[in-house]
């Protein structure tokens, strides 16, 4: 190669190599600030796109996860309302089979019909006042609330909820009395013998009003019972849901982390790499600026 004052080619080189490098060292220190591979769309077009797909996939299972979990308190919250009920219904039972005994004064069975009317109006309070935040949950006869525990369209649980207010008193209970715990006030009595005070009771009506009908209490046991074993699987499936989209989560993770972050041992290194190189590159550029005072020496 000629000696040239000009245009220093060996200058140019090693200004370019040094260029490369500076720029190297400085993408590899901003890896190890952030943490990231892929900080911009220039660093990995193709990585990017993918990376992007998965955060959105991965923060979409953190939100259906929890979605879950909040549909488990939920269900533990109206859990807790029928086993109350439930409680009360068996206190029902008590004293429906203690009404029904022949033994009982009608003042025992005034203060037990006081009583069990009472805890009537505190099953239907229970039912029409139950709230999960401000979503009621025994208000509407076939409720389902539908709890997104997926990621794409359709990934839902379906909770089904129902009222259990009961409809019948103790005078129900009893023969000849109403049959509704609002009756109309427009409705007849339910016999002549209402109609007429002071007339003498008839012959075995006492004995007829310790005939106690079970069949409303039977009934609306029924009725928490199945919801709480409808809640129950619920809770079960929800756990199981929780689960899954936790394994879900941490793989996307996983695969994100793989594609995203930078790896610190392989960039320190590669740093460390440039930095040799680059420091080379001055070396060679100050050597190569020196090159046209050679020129100038075969002048003189």
């Amino acid at each position: 190669m000629g000696l040239r004052i000009t245009t220093n080619v060996s200058s140019l080189s090693a200004q370019r190599a040094l260029h490369s490098k500076t720029l190297a060292v400085a993408r590899r220190s901003a890896r190890l600030a952030t943490g990231l591979r892929i900080a911009t769309g220039a660093d990995d077009p193709g990585g990017l796109g993918a990376s992007e797909r998965l955060r959105a996939r991965v923060r979409s299972l953190e939100q259906a996860r929890r979605n879950a979990n909040d549909a488990n308190s939920l269900v533990r919250t109206a859990e807790g309302a029928l086993q109350e009920a439930s409680d009360m219904v068996h206190r029902l039972f008590e004293l429906a089979t203690q009404a029904a005994n022949g033994s009982t004064s009608s003042g025992d069975r005034a203060t037990i019909a006081s009583e069990f009317n009472e805890i009537l109006d505190e099953i239907g309070r229970l039912s029409q006042s139950t709230r999960y935040g401000d979503v009621p949950l025994f208000t509407q006869p076939g409720q389902t609330i539908e709890v997104q525990v997926g990621a794409e369209p359709g990934a839902t649980i379906a909770l089904t909820l129902t009222g259990f207010d009961p409809t019948f008193t103790f005078e129900s209970l009893t023969s000849g009395g109403s049959q509704n715990r609002h009756p109309n006030p427009q409705q007849g009595p339910a016999n002549a013998a209402d109609t007429q005070p002071g007339q003498p009771s008839q012959p075995g009506q006492s004995a007829q009003n310790n005939i106690i009908t079970l069949q409303p209490i039977v009934d609306l046991r029924e009725t928490l019972t199945k919801l709480r074993s409808g809640l129950g699987a619920a809770e079960n499936r929800l756990g199981h849901a929780i689960e899954l989209l936790a394994r879900d989560t941490e793989l996307g993770n996983m695969a994100l982390s793989r594609i995203r972050d930078a790896d610190l041992a392989r960039e320190t290194a590669a740093q460390t790499r440039d930095r040799i190189l680059a420091d080379a590159s001055t070396s060679a550029l100050a050597q190569a600026n020196a090159q046209p005072w050679i020129a100038l020496e075969l002048l003189r």
